[in-house]
């Protein structure tokens, strides 16, 4: 029972952080609003929140045979992100002459500066639980890999980076280069497959390329929808449910690619009408990079000082430590990067 009202309370928690402030009158997002900066911002907090949870509610001893779907909020979470990366690179690229640039230093600034401060925080928690560190842990830095935790969106995200980068500079037509990136996640599926590697390194990959193909439509998306919007939201609401049905029935890779496809269009559609002005979410949205590095390593913090099960007070203290965290890390790296960038 106790399991379940830790379920219950992050669930309320996580509708809170979405909806809380949001402005639900019609007409509320114009043109500009829509995927502006404020709203990315408040999707991005609902995605991380999503991928905290799906961390630390599968830990929760629920004897439910469906529960394991509860997973499906990382992997949301990840697909927000990843669409979000690839619509704010593309519209970047797009609107900004000198974009590529500094495109390689700033995105590299922005995930190894936030990862090496998380880095130094934890090995330190490791130290004194006793952990013996060897080479290889040096050398996985590179690679954004924190001891003993697979970090693996963070790989994928900068091998994203990596790809739109060289491809941008190499393929100036813009539909030539969303071809060739979508080529590219094919091939790392395919890649993925034959290797056996676990679904979630490769499944929410086309949310980078389905961002850029956003990027370059938004306008033509949003006046499609805006025009009887009630309409298109039940469309929408009945695509999302049907692209869940094959999922919850038999689950595979191409039934859980389906799904993530139907969620993001309806979130999509939603943010039409729904400005995203929850305080809370658009906090959290900031220091979502933060808040991922951070809620990996407060379990080993919390395992210092507690060693029994979980339940609604660890859950809080969880909750509380790791955006405590995230504040802290992104307090000691954002001003080297600002050093770096002006440097630039």
């Amino acid at each position: 029972m106790n399991s379940y009202i830790v379920f219950f309370v992050a669930i309320c928690f996580l509708i809170f952080v979405s909806l809380r402030g949001t402005k639900k009158n019609y007409g509320t997002v114009s043109a500009e609003k829509f995927f502006s900066k404020e709203q990315t911002n408040w999707l991005r907090g609902i995605a991380i929140v999503g991928i905290a949870y799906s961390h630390y509610l599968v830990k929760l001893d629920i004897n439910n045979p469906y529960y394991w779907q509860v997973g499906f909020l990382g992997i949301f979470g990840v697909a927000i992100f990843l669409f979000l990366s690839g619509y704010s690179a593309m519209i970047s690229l797009v609107n900004k002459q000198d974009y590529l640039h500094k495109y390689i230093p700033k995105r590299l600034s922005r995930l190894y500066l936030p990862f090496i401060v998380s880095f130094i925080i934890y090995s330190v928690i490791l130290l004194i639980n006793g952990y013996k560190f060897s080479l290889f842990n040096i050398v996985d830095i590179f690679i954004l890999s924190l001891p003993g935790v697979l970090n693996w969106y963070l790989k994928v995200q900068l091998g994203l980076y990596l790809l739109f980068y060289v491809s941008a500079k190499l393929i100036k037509n813009k539909n030539v280069l969303l071809g060739a990136m979508y080529l590219f996640c094919a091939i790392y599926m395919v890649i993925g497959y034959v290797l056996n590697l676990d679904n979630f390194w490769y499944e929410s990959c086309w949310m980078f390329p389905l961002g850029m193909t956003f990027a370059l439509n938004k306008d033509r998306v949003y006046n499609l929808i805006n025009k009887k919007y009630f309409c298109k939201f039940v469309v929408s609401l009945i695509i999302l449910i049907i692209s869940y049905m094959p999922v919850f029935m038999y689950g595979s890779v191409l039934t859980e690619i389906i799904f993530v496809i139907g969620f993001i269009q309806f979130m999509i559609v939603s943010c039409v009408r729904f400005e995203g002005s929850s305080k809370i979410g658009l906090f959290l949205g900031i220091y979502s990079l933060e808040f991922y590095l951070s809620h990996t390593i407060v379990p080993s913090i919390i395992g210092l000082f507690y060693k029994g099960s979980e339940n609604l007070i660890t859950y809080i203290i969880f909750m509380i430590v790791s955006i405590c965290l995230a504040f802290l890390i992104k307090k000691i790296s954002n001003p080297i990067n600002k050093i770096i960038m002006r440097k630039i």
